[in-house]
C-alpha cells in the first residue's frame, strides 16, 4: 500500500500493452495508467491510450536541449520566458535553404512571411503569393514596395543625410 489506499500495480492487459498504475484496491478497481507501452510500440505518460510514439498527458520539464528533427505542430501558443542576455529564437537553415517564419490561419491560409536571403537582407513578404512588402538590406537600407501610411494626425518626420544626395521628398497629406 503506498499512501494507505493506493496499490501500485505493473501489469499487462487484454492488448498486451504493457502499464504501470495505480489502483484503489485488490480488485483493481480504480485503474490509473501513469505509464503504457502499447504493442505498436506508442509510450504515454498519464496517457491510457497514447496516440503517438510519445504522448504525455499534462506539463513536461526539459531542463537542457531537446532535439526535434522533423516538423512541430504547437497548438494554441508558445511562451518564451528566462530569457536573459537577449536569447531568443534562431532559425538555422542548411545550405542554401531559406529560413523563414511564415503568418496562416486556417480560413485564408498563408497571410504572410519573413524570410532571410542570401545575400543577408530580410524581407517581409504578404499574401498568399508572398509578395514582397519590405527588404531590409545588410546596409541597413530599407525598400517599401508600396506607399508608406503614417497613420498620426501631426507626425514628425526627419530627414537626415539628404545633401547632396538627390533626394527631393514629397510629402503629401490625404
Amino acid at each position: 500500500l503506498l499512501n494507505g489506499s493506493i496499490n501500485p500495480s505493473i501489469a499487462f492487459d487484454d492488448g498486451q500493452n504493457f502499464r504501470i498504475a495505480t489502483v484503489s484496491n485488490s480488485n483493481f478497481d480504480g485503474f490509473s495508467a501513469k505509464f503504457t507501452v502499447k504493442n505498436n510500440g506508442n509510450i504515454g505518460i498519464g496517457a491510457d491510450d497514447p496516440s503517438y510514439k510519445l504522448q504525455v498527458q499534462g506539463n513536461f520539464y526539459v531542463n537542457e536541449t531537446a532535439y526535434i528533427n522533423g516538423t512541430t505542430t504547437l497548438d494554441d501558443h508558445v511562451t518564451i520566458s528566462s530569457l536573459a542576455n537577449y536569447k531568443g529564437i534562431d532559425l538555422v537553415a542548411t545550405g542554401a535553404s531559406r529560413p523563414q517564419v511564415k503568418f496562416s490561419n486556417a480560413n485564408q491560409g498563408l497571410l504572410g512571411q519573413i524570410y532571410g536571403t542570401e545575400n543577408n537582407a530580410l524581407i517581409v513578404a504578404t499574401g498568399t503569393g508572398g509578395n514582397t512588402a519590405l527588404t531590409l538590406d545588410s546596409s541597413q537600407n530599407a525598400t517599401f514596395e508600396g506607399n508608406v501610411t503614417i497613420a498620426k494626425s501631426t507626425p514628425t518626420l526627419t530627414f537626415n543625410n539628404l545633401a547632396g544626395g538627390g533626394l527631393d521628398p514629397i510629402l503629401e497629406a490625404s
